[in-house]
């Protein structure tokens, strides 16, 4: 699907199709400006390590597992990711599941007590060229603190769990769109381009309450919201399939 019947897509036009593991470096980048731009919380990060003077070092940190996360995805067989191209750049990316039965009947993860690692020092220092392995180790265990995430993602599997008996359905993990091509359709035509390729399937996801609007707008429910430890609200958002 795209924005114009041309066989030959412009500068401007906007071009929705299934992403491939080429498109993983781009999908990283984009992925990261928005985690730090709109989503700090459900990072988990702690308060500290959200001070801007440490982004870059922290970007870099996450950018490595997030790629092998991404790649894993990709290679899943009932999980589906589209992307959004204009003049050659990824401007946005969805990533879905198939929600089988299996998962929702595994147990919570235990909420344990994850000592965070000691402050990275100089490490956060360094040029982000310089910045191994370990290096990125250390800056992850100082900055994120794995018990809110784990708490946050047990919250949102109770809720998800709570439409076991629907049909069929999808969770979106994320819908990410470049920030300065927001507010252009972008979003909407991620979701219309996924919504055919799933025909009739249900959708849920999980947002802040300041995307409310928008994921109104392109026809979810708000089925439940609850608040973490953290402070941070999860909300619950269910699109019904087009004939359910």
């Amino acid at each position: 699907m795209s924005t114009s019947g041309s066989d030959v897509p412009s500068s401007t036009e906007v071009v929705y199709s299934e992403a491939t593991r080429d498109d993983v470096d781009q999908m990283v980048e984009l992925n990261m400006d928005v985690e730090w731009d709109v989503s700090v919380e459900k990072r988990c990060l702690y308060e500290d390590a959200r001070d801007r003077k440490h982004e870059a070092a922290i970007r870099t940190a996450f950018a490595s597992p997030m790629r092998e996360l991404l790649i894993h995805s990709l290679s899943i067989e009932h999980s589906i990711f589209v992307k959004a191209v204009q003049g050659g750049r990824l401007v946005g990316y969805l990533d879905a599941v198939d929600v089988a039965d299996d998962l929702l009947t595994m147990q919570l993860r235990p909420i344990e007590d994850h000592p965070r690692g000691p402050h990275p020092g100089a490490i956060l220092e360094k040029p982000v060229t310089e910045l191994d392995s370990i290096d990125c180790y250390i800056i992850r265990n100082w900055a994120k603190n794995q018990a809110l995430q784990t708490e946050h993602g047990n919250i949102g599997y109770e809720m998800m769990k709570s439409r076991r008996d629907s049909a069929p359905f999808y969770q979106v993990h994320m819908l990410a769109v470049a920030s300065d091509k927001q507010r252009q359709g972008i979003g909407r035509g991620l979701l219309d381009y996924f919504q055919e390729l799933v025909g009739e399937s249900n959708m849920c996801l999980f947002a802040q309450r300041h995307n409310m609007g928008f994921y109104e707008k392109v026809g979810f429910q708000l089925l439940d919201s609850k608040e973490a430890k953290s402070g941070a609200e999860i909300l619950f958002f269910w699109r019904p399939g087009k004939n359910t």
